[in-house]
C-alpha cells in the first residue's frame, strides 16, 4: 500500500532530508515550503521524481496558506499517513537579533511570540486542518519536531524562546493524542538529534538525511499506545 506523506519546512535540512528518505522508502511526498520557486535541490528532486514529489506553497503561520495546501494535497490523494510538522526557527534564524531570545535583559515580547508560533501552535493548526486526510489513512501519524532543549529534567541555560516553544510543542502534542485516539492517529514528538544544518551548525554530529531515515523507520512500527510520547531520532524514548 503506497505511503502518502506532508513535510513542511520541507526546502532544507531535516525537511531536507525527510523528503529524501521519504523518496528512498517508496513514499508519495508533498513538501511544503514558503517559497515553492526558489528551490534548486528540491525544484531537481521534484523533476526526478515526478510522480511522487509535489512541491507545496505553505506559511505555517497563516490559516489561509494551510488550507489552500490541504486542499491541494486532496486534489491529489483521499488520504495522508504522515504530517511531518518540520517547520520551525531557532535564535539564529529568528531574523532578529538573538539575544532577544537570549539574554533576560533583551528579551521582547513580539519576537517571543512570532517564535511560539511557529515552532508551537502552527503544528498543532496544521494537524487540525489535515485530521480529515489522516483520519482515513487508518493509521495516521503525526510527527512533532521537538529538540532536547525541550526536556524540563535537563538543565537549560539562557536559550529561553526556542527551549520553552519546544516544550510547549510538546504539551500540546501530549494533550491532542487524547482527542486524535479514537481517530487511530498517533501524534508524536521526535528530538531529532543534533544534526548539520542552519540550526546545528557544521560541527554536529549528524547528518539530516540520517535522522529522518532512522525517524521514518522507527514511526512505521508505532502502536495507539505511542500516542503523546516524546522520543528520539533513534526511537527510544527522551525523558520529559
Amino acid at each position: 500500500m503506497s505511503v502518502n506523506i506532508f513535510i513542511s519546512g520541507a526546502n532544507r535540512g531535516l525537511g531536507l532530508g525527510f523528503v529524501k528518505a521519504s523518496l528512498d522508502r517508496g513514499y508519495t511526498v508533498f513538501a511544503g515550503c514558503r517559497n515553492p520557486d526558489k528551490l534548486d535541490e528540491l525544484n531537481e528532486l521534484e523533476i526526478k521524481f515526478k510522480e511522487r514529489l509535489f512541491i507545496i506553497s505553505l506559511d505555517p503561520t497563516k490559516l489561509e496558506s494551510i488550507q489552500n495546501a490541504f486542499s491541494a494535497v486532496k486534489l491529489k490523494t483521499s488520504k495522508l499517513d504522515i504530517l511531518v510538522n518540520n517547520a520551525g526557527m531557532n535564535s539564529k534564524s529568528s531574523g532578529v537579533d538573538p539575544a532577544i531570545h537570549l539574554q533576560i535583559g533583551k528579551l521582547q515580547s513580539e519576537p517571543m511570540l512570532a517564535m511560539f508560533h511557529l515552532n508551537s501552535i502552527a503544528p498543532l493548526i496544521m494537524t487540525r486542518e489535515f485530521l480529515e486526510l489522516l483520519t482515513a489513512s487508518g493509521k495516521g501519524r503525526v510527527i512533532n519536531i521537538s529538540s532536547w532543549f525541550a526536556s524540563l529534567s535537563i538543565p537549560q541555560k539562557g536559550n529561553y524562546t526556542y527551549s520553552a516553544s519546544k516544550t510547549a510543542l510538546n504539551m500540546l502534542t501530549k494533550i491532542l493524542a487524547n482527542d486524535t485516539v479514537k481517530f487511530n492517529i498517533i501524534p508524536i514528538v521526535v528530538n531529532p538529534g543534533w544534526m548539520k544544518t542552519d540550526m546545528g551548525g557544521k560541527n554536529a554530529n549528524l547528518e539530516p538525511i540520517d535522522s529522518a531515515k532512522s525517524i521514518l523507520e522507527f514511526s512505521e512500527n508505532l502502536k495507539i499506545e505511542d500516542a503523546g510520547k516524546f522520543f528520539n531520532y533513534d526511537g527510544s524514548e527522551h525523558p520529559w
